[in-house]
C-alpha cells in the first residue's frame, strides 16, 4: 500500500491527491512502509560485508598517511631532512670506506605525466667533521667503479655496520644516550698511501673538504656507490663524527594522498553501511526510503567497477607505454613498430627493465626499420665533457642533446677518408703514411716506411698503443698525444713492434693521423670537410668536433665528435642505403663494401664484446648476434656509443651510454635478447 510523502497517510491506488492533506501525488513521491521488513536480508548482508571492508581499508590508509606526515613533521630538521644520531669512527689507515651503498630508483610513471629530476625523489645529507683542528677532513661519494680504481693500491678500512651487543674492534654509540651499539668489523684492504690527494680526483658525485663541520648534499641516481672518508692531504689516521639524513619530497605528497584516499573510501563505506543496514533498521516502523536489495547490489556493482577501473589504469600507468617517435623536420619519417612488422611486447619488457635498474647507464636507444624512425627513448646520465680536459657532466638527454661519440668517431673518420678517396684527393688505401708528411721524413725508417693507410684503417700498423690506464693518467698514450704540441709527430715517433698488416693493435693515434691526412689532402680542417661533404648533405645541423688543445686546427678524429642520436642513425642508414641519401650519392658503394668487410681477425685479448665481435674492417667492427645469427657491422665508443647496421633486417640501432667501467655485455643483451626478438 503506498503512503503520502507529506503526512504518511495511506493513498488509494491511482489517487491524484492525498485525502488527508491534499498534497498532489506523483509516482516518484509514493513510498512504502517497511514495517515487516526484517533487519537482515541479502542487501543488508552485502552492505555490511562490502562497506565494512572499505572502512577497514580506509583505516589502513589513514593510519599510513598520518604516520608519514607525523614522521616528516616530527623528526625532520629545519631543512626537512630526517637525520640519524651522530656516530664516531676512527682508523689508522689512509681512508675509511662505506661500500655497497646501492641506490635503486624505480619510477613507473609515464614521462608525460612526471619526469623526475635528481633531487625530486630523494636528497641525501651527510654532516661530518673531525675533532682534530690541525687536520682537514675530506668526505666524498663516488660510484663504486671509480672509487675502487682510485683506492685499489691504498690501505683503507671497510666499515661494516652490524647491530650488536658485543664489543668488537670498534664501538660506535649512536648518541649521548647510547642505545644499540654497532660493532664495526675491521676489514683492512692492504696497500700504501694514495698517490693523489682525494680532492684532486674528478669522479666524486658529491664531496666536501675542511677542518670544521662539513655538509654534503647529494642527489643520487641509480647505481652502487662508496662513501670515502680521508684526511684531505691523504695522510693516515682518519677520525670523524658523522650524521646521515635524507629528504624525500614525495613522501609528503604520498602521505596527503593516502589521507585523502582514506577519507573518500571511509565515506563510501559508511554510506553503504548506513543506507544498507542501519537506516532501514532504525526506520522500519516509519515511512522510509530504505534501499532495496536490488538497489544495494547495483550500488556495490558500481563501486566495484569504479575501483577496478582505477586499479587497471593505475597498473597501466606503472608500466612503459610505447609511443611513436615525434615527427620533426630533421629528415626522418616516423612510423609505429606495428607499421614495420615489429612486436611491441619485447620493447615494453626492455623498457620496464631499464626503468627499474639501468645498470649499464644507457642514455638513449634509437631504432630505424625499413628507413623509418620507429623507436626512441632517452634517459639521464653522465656524458664526457672535453671542453677543458677530460671531465663529466650530468645531462637530461633528449632528441636534441649532443652526445660524445668517443671511439665511434673513428667510423665517421673512415667515411670522410673514403669520400676523399672518391674525390681523388687521396689516391687510395695503398698510399704510404709518410707520403703525406715530408716534413717528418727524419722519423721514417724501414718498418714505419711500409705503413699504408690500409694498415692504419685496420688497426694493423704494428705501432703499439696503450689506453689501459685512465684517460687522465699521463701514462695513457692518448693522453700524451692529446696534450702534445705536435700530435702528428707524436704518433710518427712511436716504434713499430710488428710487421704492418699482421697483428691487430687497437690504436687511436693512427686514426688521428688519418683524420689529419684528410685535412692535408683537402686543404680544409676535418670539421669543415665533414660539414661540406657529409653532415650538411645528411641534414645534420648540430654537432661538434673537439680539436687538440695545443693544436686546435687538428680534430681528435678518434674520439671527440659529438652528435645527436637521431643523426648517429643517419650515419648507419647512409651505409645501409649504399651511400645514397635522398637520391644523392655521398660516398661510393665500393668504399662501403670495402670498409665494412673483414680485413683482420680480432684476437681474444683485444675483443671488447666476446660472443659478438669476430672481425674488423676499416674502423668498423664486425660481428654476429646469436639471436637469429644476424650479422652486423658497427661503430663503437667508450661508455656505450654504438651505431649498429643490420642489412638482413634493413635496420639501424644506435645506443649512447655512460658505462665507463666494465664490459658491454649488457648493451649486447639489450639488442640480442629484446630488440631482435621484435622481428620474425
Amino acid at each position: 500500500m503506498p503512503y503520502c510523502e507529506g503526512c504518511g497517510s495511506e493513498i488509494e491506488e491511482g489517487a491524484a491527491f492525498c485525502s488527508q492533506c491534499g498534497r498532489p501525488v506523483k509516482a516518484s513521491d509514493m513510498i512504502y512502509r517497511r514495517s515487516r521488513t526484517p533487519m537482515w536480508n541479502i542487501g543488508s548482508i552485502l552492505a555490511i560485508l562490502f562497506g565494512g571492508l572499505l572502512i577497514l581499508v580506509s583505516l589502513g590508509l589513514l593510519v599510513g598517511g598520518g604516520a608519514i606526515i607525523w614522521l616528516q613533521t616530527t623528526f625532520s630538521d629545519s631543512d626537512g631532512f630526517l637525520m640519524s644520531r651522530e656516530v664516531r669512527l676512527q682508523s689508522d689507515s689512509y681512508a675509511m670506506v662505506i661500500q655497497d651503498v646501492n641506490i635503486g630508483i624505480d619510477v613507473d610513471v609515464p614521462a608525460e605525466i612526471w619526469a623526475p629530476k635528481p633531487g625530486d625523489l630523494v636528497t641525501v645529507k651527510l654532516v661530518g667533521g673531525t675533532n682534530d683542528p690541525s687536520k682537514e677532513l675530506f668526505i666524498g661519494i663516488a660510484r663504486d667503479t671509480d672509487a675502487s680504481e682510485y683506492l685499489k693500491n691504498v690501505k683503507y678500512d671497510r666499515v661494516l655496520f652490524d647491530p650488536s651487543w658485543d664489543d668488537e674492534t670498534w664501538e660506535i654509540s649512536p648518541g649521548p644516550r647510547g642505545g644499540i651499539r654497532f660493532s664495526v668489523s675491521r676489514l683492512t684492504h692492504p696497500g700504501v698511501a694514495p698517490s693523489q690527494a682525494p680532492d684532486s680526483m674528478w669522479f666524486w658525485e658529491a664531496s666536501a673538504t675542511g677542518s670544521g663541520p662539513q655538509t654534503i648534499l647529494w642527489e643520487p641516481t641509480a647505481g652502487s656507490f662508496w662513501v670515502v672518508v680521508m684526511n684531505a692531504d691523504g695522510s693516515e689516521n682518519v677520525e670523524m663524527h658523522m650524521r646521515l639524513g635524507a629528504k624525500i619530497p614525495i613522501l609528503r605528497i604520498i602521505g596527503g594522498g593516502l589521507l585523502a584516499g582514506g577519507f573518500i573510501i571511509l565515506g563510501i563505506g559508511g554510506f553503504i553501511v548506513y543506507y544498507g543496514v542501519f537506516r532501514p533498521w532504525r526506520e522500519r516502523t516509519r515511512v522510509s526510503r530504505a534501499l532495496t536489495t536490488t538497489q544495494m547490489i547495483v550500488i556495490i556493482a558500481i563501486v566495484v567497477v569504479a575501483i577496478s577501473g582505477i586499479y587497471y589504469f593505475t597498473q597501466r600507468a606503472r608500466g612503459y607505454s610505447y609511443r611513436v617517435p615525434e615527427q620533426t623536420n630533421d629528415g626522418w619519417e616516423t612510423a609505429s613498430l606495428a607499421n614495420v612488422g615489429m612486436d611491441e611486447a619485447p620493447i615494453v619488457e626492455m623498457m620496464n627493465g631499464l626503468s627499474r635498474q639501468n645498470e649499464d647507464h644507457i642514455h638513449s636507444i634509437v631504432i630505424i626499420k625499413d628507413g623509418m624512425l620507429v623507436f626512441e627513448e632517452y634517459f639521464s646520465g653522465e656524458d664526457l665533457d672535453l671542453t677543458e680536459g677530460l671531465n663529466f657532466s650530468h645531462k637530461d638527454f633528449d632528441s636534441d642533446t649532443l652526445h660524445c661519440q668517443a671511439s665511434a668517431s673513428k667510423s665517421v673518420t673512415s667515411i670522410l677518408l673514403g669520400i676523399a678517396i672518391d674525390q681523388g684527393l687521396v689516391s687510395g688505401v695503398e698510399e704510404k703514411m709518410f707520403s703525406f708528411y715530408p716534413e717528418h721524413s727524419d722519423l721514417e725508417d724501414t718498418g714505419k716506411g711500409e705503413i699504408t693507410l690500409q694498415h692504419m684503417l685496420s688497426m694493423s700498423s704494428g705501432i703499439p698503443w696503450d689506453e689501459s690506464y685512465a684517460y687522465t693518467d699521463p701514462r695513457n698514450n692518448l693522453n700524451q698525444q692529446f696534450y702534445s704540441e705536435d700530435p702528428i709527430r707524436y704518433l710518427l715517433e712511436q716504434p713499430v713492434v710488428a710487421p704492418p698488416g699482421t697483428t691487430f693493435m687497437y690504436n687511436s693515434g693512427t686514426t688521428n693521423v688519418l683524420g689529419d691526412i684528410v685535412r692535408v689532402s683537402s686543404g680544409q680542417t676535418l670539421t669543415e670537410f665533414a660539414d661540406q661533404h657529409l653532415f650538411t648533405l645528411l641534414g645534420i645541423t648540430s654537432y661538434d668536433w673537439v680539436g687538440f688543445p695545443l693544436a686546435p686546427h687538428i680534430a681528435v678524429a678518434s674520439s671527440t665528435l659529438y652528435l645527436r642520436p637521431r643523426d648517429m642513425a643517419k650515419i648507419g642508414q647512409l651505409y645501409l642505403q649504399g651511400g645514397e641519401w635522398n637520391g644523392d650519392r655521398i660516398i661510393s658503394q665500393e668504399w662501403i663494401v670495402e670498409s665494412t668487410s673483414e680485413t683482420i681477425r680480432i684476437p681474444p685479448s683485444e675483443n671488447p664484446i666476446p660472443g659478438l665481435i669476430n672481425g674488423y674492417g676499416y674502423q668498423w667492427w664486425r660481428g654476429t648476434f646469436s639471436n637469429g645469427d644476424i650479422e652486423t657491422y658497427f661503430a663503437a665508443g667508450w661508455g656505450g656509443q654504438f651505431i649498429y647496421v643490420l642489412p638482413e633486417l634493413d635496420m639501424v640501432i644506435t645506443l649512447t651510454g655512460g658505462h665507463f667501467e666494465g664490459d658491454y655485455q649488457g648493451f649486447y643483451s639489450l639488442i640480442n635478447d629484446h630488440i631482435l626478438s621484435t622481428v620474425e
